[in-house]
């Protein structure tokens, strides 16, 4: 799928060198209203995967680079105009409460239709698209079809409501739109009665995180609602990184395969009216869990009558299981843990890292009127921050002391201080991070049948910006590649196009930077990374961007600089 054209290796390339800054011009434009943020507490957390979504967020839509829209926090979309000089910023329209109503937390999202129009989407059914004609606006908006959404907790009174974000949207010759979507969907297993389940209804006793993509198709009115028609849906465990549509097909990339949606689940129809589903509080979840550098504790509340001979437990290098005995069984089931056991929810369970089998160990103590059974899981790569326990289920958060939180802050303190001028080379090589995350891409054809690609030796680096171009920067060794689709886009070999030598190396040793674009307009590809915009400081002062690039036609010298 990316086969390597050795004609563009870089044989003479030496390091990237610090660069001329004031060959660079950043110029700082003040908006008129603030772009839309979010404002989620504590009493409403969000999970790994769902910060790895809001991280991918780009809250500016452009197509060529001439011009962006943004959604402001009152649901204005406000125009910025960069081709002349001044740039300008003017309001468009605002959101209807049919498309934004601001009764959850989530993020409004705005795609690109060509290079003079936009689509919206909020936190319900409906979706809004703009137009600039010659003299005025076009507006019209259009109404999702019914979905199939699962059913999370049994005892709800209305159906859950998980909110769509536009990944990406187009116009195709014959007027159609063409618009893909993404939601967040937190799914509870169902308990199986042959392992012990009680005949009553349970409550599901954990959660897992997946990603539902659909595409739908639609005209443009701009009398009335247009409903959109469903063509296909898809479903990935990680959200998706990378689309390209060609029609009603689609070219896609995640960090997990993608595969197809499970349509044997329960269905309801979305309604944008009712809230979203929570994650359970720690009352709720059957187990709390917390960790150290070597080690991940797991406790399970269970009743005194559970004795140490009734407890089965195993562990292995990728998972663990416990269970309890037959007569243990026997008794009816008084904690959410105890439910979870009799079900098989900790029988043969993959963890989220590997373990020590040999090292960890399980102890059952009395506290009280109860006992508390504790898993003592040995990491098997020391220092390792585990996100969640399970491979299956990110739906319980990690238990934190203040004392561990103090610490944590205070390990995180140096890189809230003011950033020296001598921090970019330190005169040595830096130390490189984590290898990229790999991406594995699939075809969905018109149909909705998937064709997924080989598993490669790369791995994914950047997307391309602005929107229209398709490329990608890919991490072989210690290179990054930049591959281009075909055109038209087809499921076939990308193309070579440009090596950036060791930019893999560099962008590892930016575990901060957040996020990285790849521009293709000069004579060679330009990297730019972004430091993180939530801090205190970038909110002030603004977030450094480096930008790595050849300086000329010699591949041999490569520049480096900072804005």
């Amino acid at each position: 799928m990316f086969p390597i054209d050795r004609a563009h290796a870089c044989p003479t390339f030496e390091a990237y060198k610090l660069g001329d800054v004031s060959a660079f011009h950043a110029e700082q434009v003040p908006l008129t209203q603030r772009v839309a943020g979010s404002s989620s507490s504590a009493a409403a957390p969000l999970g790994f995967k769902e910060l790895k979504t809001r991280a991918m967020h780009s809250p500016l839509a452009t197509y060529d680079g001439t011009c962006g829209a943004y959604i402001t926090e009152n649901g204005g979309i406000i125009l910025v105009s960069w081709s002349k000089t001044p740039i300008t910023c003017t309001e468009i329209c605002k959101l209807p409460s049919l498309v934004y109503s601001h009764y959850t937390d989530h993020l409004p999202s705005l795609c690109a239709l060509g290079a003079s129009g936009w689509l919206a989407c909020g936190d319900t059914d409906t979706l809004m698209w703009v137009e600039r004609g010659k003299y005025h606006w076009a507006f019209g908006t259009i109404v999702l079809p019914p979905i199939p959404t699962p059913i999370v907790d049994p005892n709800a009174t209305g159906p859950p409501h998980f909110p769509w974000t536009l990944l990406q949207a187009e116009i195709q010759g014959d007027g159609l739109l063409y618009a893909l979507l993404q939601r967040t969907l937190r799914t509870r297993p169902t308990s199986d009665g042959g392992r012990g389940a009680s005949d009553s209804v349970r409550e599901p006793l954990s959660t897992n995180t997946i990603f539902e993509v659909v595409l739908v198709c639609s005209g443009l009115e701009q009398e009335g609602d247009m409903a959109a028609e469903l063509l296909w849906r898809v479903q990935c465990s990680e959200p998706v990184k990378y689309v390209q549509l060609a029609g009603p097909a689609c070219l896609m990339g995640a960090e997990a395969p993608i595969e197809q949606c499970d349509d044997e689940r329960p269905v309801q129809a979305v309604s944008s009216q009712t809230v979203p589903t929570e994650r359970p509080t720690a009352e709720q979840a059957p187990y709390t869990w917390t960790q150290t550098d070597d080690t991940v504790m797991v406790a399970l509340a269970l009743p005194s009558h559970i004795r140490k001979e009734d407890i089965r437990a195993h562990f292995s290098l990728q998972g663990c299981s416990v269970s309890l005995s037959a007569a243990a069984s026997s008794h009816t089931a008084t904690t959410p843990s105890e439910h979870l056991l009799r079900d098989g929810g900790f029988t043969a369970q993959a963890v989220w890292g590997r373990i020590e089998p040999t090292n960890s160990v399980w102890d059952l103590e009395t506290v009280g009127s109860a006992q508390l059974l504790t898993l003592h899981l040995a990491k098997a790569h020391t220092g390792t921050r585990w996100p969640h326990v399970f491979a299956h289920d990110d739906g319980v958060l990690e238990t934190l002391d203040p004392s561990q939180l103090a610490a944590m802050a205070q390990g995180l303190a140096k890189y809230t201080q003011p950033i020296s001028s001598s921090t970019l080379l330190h005169e040595s090589l830096e130390e490189a991070g984590p290898s990229a995350p790999s991406l594995q891409l699939a075809w969905i054809a018109p149909d909705g049948q998937i064709t997924k690609a080989a598993p490669d030796a790369h791995a994914f680096l950047a997307r391309a910006t602005p929107a229209h171009d398709p490329a990608l920067l890919l991490q072989h060794d210690l290179d990054g590649h930049v591959f281009v689709p075909p055109s038209p886009i087809a499921w076939d070999a990308w193309s070579h196009a440009a090596t950036m030598p060791a930019i893999g190396y560099v962008l590892a040793s930016k575990r901060e930077a957040h996020p990285v674009y790849m521009y293709r307009g000069t004579s060679t590809p330009t990297v730019l990374a972004a430091e993180p915009r939530f801090s205190r400081e970038a909110h002030c002062q603004g977030s450094h961007v480096y930008v790595y690039g050849a300086a000329d036609a010699q591949r041999g010298t490569s520049y480096m600089g900072a804005l």
